[in-house]
């Protein structure tokens, strides 16, 4: 076993009813995060676009409120099922199927929706039942809620953690993911993940 997940938070419902703000510094400026005109050592053009737009529709859900987070929440859920509907088939004939199911699960849904490579989302440990996974991708989200000042934790539960038990709960049934709400960015280098079978 490499690594630990001690110290993980429930992120229960008070957490979900209305964003929370970062009291604490942050860690990155903008100027840091988005690259003045003419900085050839910039991010590439195309997650410099992915950040304004996840900053313009979070800044926008912020304004609306809660609902609007569950709403968006309901279209990521719905969007990573069509993408299941879609590619299932090509999935069930790849050497994915044969992986044990904490496998296939990391697989299809690490490597396969988001198009990671395995050592952006390393597994820190394993076991039988569970999967711990650090993500140290590049995530509009993160850098959106920088901008913003909104807290990740909020943000990334009340969004984006339901859509991944939706598109797991298809590979089976017994899947559960989860984040920790204490090693999330910008709150720690990179975002703890968690993939039990339950």
């Amino acid at each position: 076993m490499v690594g630990g997940s001690s110290g993980e938070m429930d992120a229960g419902p008070e957490l979900c009813k209305r964003p929370i703000r970062v009291r604490a510094k942050r860690r990155w400026a903008l100027s840091e995060i988005l690259p003045q005109e003419g900085d050839e050592a910039g991010r590439p053009g195309l997650e410099r676009r992915e950040i304004r737009k996840e900053t313009d529709r979070l800044a926008r859900l912020a304004g609306e409120g809660a609902a609007a987070f569950s709403k968006r929440e309901d279209e990521v859920s719905r969007k990573r099922l069509r993408w299941w509907e879609a590619n299932r088939e090509r999935l069930a004939g790849q050497d994915a199927e044969r992986l044990p199911v904490l496998d296939r699960a990391y697989r299809i849904f690490y490597i396969e929706y988001l198009g990671l490579d395995p050592e952006e989302v390393p597994i820190v440990e394993r076991s039988d039942r569970k999967l711990v996974i650090r993500s140290y991708n590049f995530c509009p989200v993160h850098h959106a809620c920088a901008d913003l000042g909104l807290d990740t934790r909020h943000v990334c539960k009340a969004v984006y953690e339901r859509p991944v038990n939706d598109l797991l709960g298809r590979i089976h049934p017994g899947l559960r993911f989860r984040r920790n709400y204490r090693a999330i960015r910008p709150h720690a280098p990179y975002c703890e993940e968690i993939i039990e079978l339950v």
